[in-house]
């Protein structure tokens, strides 16, 4: 268990999925040790020999004993691993596409790729909790949760590391002539502290959070849509229906006119915009003219034309 020299939170690493082939996505930048050049996009992983091979819509990138790749900004970057297996065993095992925060590495076990993603243990009590608890438990409840699992999680480890150092090897079983004991915690997994599963504890990213972030004094009216992750600064005014994707951000003191649309950034303060996409007022109420006089520019147009055909005959 790594701990961040930033802040002291303690990282560790959650096996996610094991397969002959992984498809990803980097939504946004990430550095790859043992490359000097900037990773991001759709990238498949594939088993070559003893090395992981990346390659994107078939075309070979380079090969590596183990891929770990880091986000350039831990607050922004993301990654998306496809076809996630979720209640494994059970009725309702799935596929699914999630999403994480942290770095990844994939490394080679069993001629198969392990996707690990390396969290800090906060982050991934975040999502355990909000993944195995309702949304409308107690706050008591839910502290308490995340208590138990908090201590679950560092005590194994701790044990783990203890066992290590020892050389030894954990005893699942203890027996006497009057009892047997067997135990059931993480030890089936040697290449991560815990899987993201049932079996340990129940881990799936960020895929359910929403993460917006809406500053002080800003008014947003009803029936307005926020995708996740967006970041809304201060003293912005959005009229009714607005929406907004995801991973975006709006400066300090934007207004946005009632049912428009934003797909980019908002980089400019104190700027008006309407329309879908959006753009500045001004402009946009100089388009609408337009657009609303369109049938009687074409008849226009039409009468233009006839009228040339005309004298060319």
């Amino acid at each position: 268990m790594n701990t961040s020299s930033k802040n002291r939170v303690p990282e560790i690493e959650v096996g996610i999925l094991k397969g002959e082939g992984i498809r990803f996505k980097l939504l946004g930048s990430f550095s790859l040790e043992g490359s000097d050049k900037t990773w991001q996009g759709e990238l498949e992983a594939a088993v070559s020999g003893d090395k992981i091979e990346l390659s994107r819509e078939g075309d070979p990138l380079g090969a590596w004993k183990e891929v770990i790749f880091h986000a350039l900004d831990a607050t922004r970057c993301r990654f998306v691993v496809k076809d996630v297996v979720i209640g494994i065993g059970f009725h309702w095992e799935q596929k699914e596409d999630q999403e994480f925060l942290g770095a990844l590495k994939l490394m080679v076990s069993d001629k198969q790729i392990q996707v690990v993603n390396v969290v800090s243990v906060e982050d991934y009590l975040i999502s355990v909790i909000s993944s195995e608890m309702r949304g409308d438990s107690s706050p008591a409840l839910l502290e308490a949760h995340t208590i138990i699992s908090r201590s679950w999680l560092l005590a194994q480890i701790e044990k783990q590391n203890r066992l290590d150092q020892k050389g030894e090897g954990y005893k699942m079983i203890h027996q006497t002539e009057k009892e047997y004991i067997r135990w059931y915690d993480r030890e089936d997994h040697h290449e991560f502290h815990v899987c993201a599963d049932d079996h340990c504890q129940r881990y799936q990213g960020i895929t359910r959070a929403h993460n917006v972030e809406v500053d002080e004094n800003t008014v947003i009216a009803a029936q307005s849509g926020i995708s996740g992750s967006t970041k809304v600064g201060k003293n912005c005014m959005f009229g009714g229906q607005v929406g907004l994707i995801g991973h975006i951000n709006i400066a300090n003191g934007v207004k946005i006119a009632a049912q428009s649309g934003i797909t980019k950034d908002i980089k400019e303060e104190d700027i008006v915009i309407q329309g879908s996409p959006a753009f500045e007022f001004g402009p946009y109420q100089r388009s609408y003219l337009l657009f609303r006089n369109l049938p009687k520019i074409r008849e226009q147009i039409n009468e233009l034309e006839r009228k040339v055909d005309g004298l060319t005959q």
